[in-house]
């Protein structure tokens, strides 16, 4: 899991140049990969993409 520190930054991220809005949940799942949990799930950092 990601921790709070991180979370408390929530309101900054943005999709697509609009705020994504309704994040109440950051979740790294077994696989790495990073998503950000609002009314609509996103990926945010595929592991897999080496980034």
């Amino acid at each position: 899991m990601l921790s709070y520190r991180n979370a408390q930054h929530r309101q900054f991220l943005t999709h697509k140049g609009q705020p994504f809005k309704n994040v109440h949940s950051i979740i790294e799942d077994k696989k790495g990969d990073i998503w950000l949990g609002g009314s609509d799930p996103l990926l945010l950092r595929p592991k897999s993409s080496g980034l």
